[in-house]
């Protein structure tokens, strides 16, 4: 028997394929999986009252974050750590500002207000988004 090494196939003249065009499920597959769930799904299912609550205050602080930081002109995805005394005590009032607003029923006008900074700031066709922070869940 011959001593066959773990790149033989590997380094074997093979032609590999490069790209294999997707395939519509066929009926039978369609059928198999009727009535089940993605994962997404799932995990949305699993999630308890606090986490969902959690998930929903840490996207309504994000949004204030955005707005607060566009008021001060400044950057909508700025690091607040690196604002000074000065500037963090001005963010801090304008957060409280609005957090009041948001709790006295003026959602929609944040939402609003959030929707024209991403749309203006953020979502144009010139801003390098390689340059965006990235954050981790």
């Amino acid at each position: 028997m011959e001593n066959i090494s773990q790149d033989s196939l590997y380094k074997s003249e093979n032609t590999w394929i490069k790209d294999i065009p997707k395939q519509e499920i066929s009926d039978y597959e369609k059928e198999m999986l009727k009535g089940t769930k993605s994962a997404l799904e799932l995990l949305e299912e699993e999630k308890t009252e606090e986490e969902i609550k959690r998930d929903k205050m840490k996207e309504t602080i994000t949004m204030l974050k955005v707005i607060s930081l566009n008021r001060m002109n400044l950057n909508p995805l700025y690091n607040t750590t690196q604002l000074s005394p000065e500037k963090r005590k001005e963010f801090l009032n304008i957060m409280n500002s609005l957090v009041n607003d948001y709790n006295e029923g003026k959602k929609e006008d944040i939402q609003t207000e959030f929707n024209t900074v991403c749309i203006e700031k953020l979502f144009t066709n010139n801003i390098d988004y390689s340059q965006f922070p990235v954050y981790k869940n």
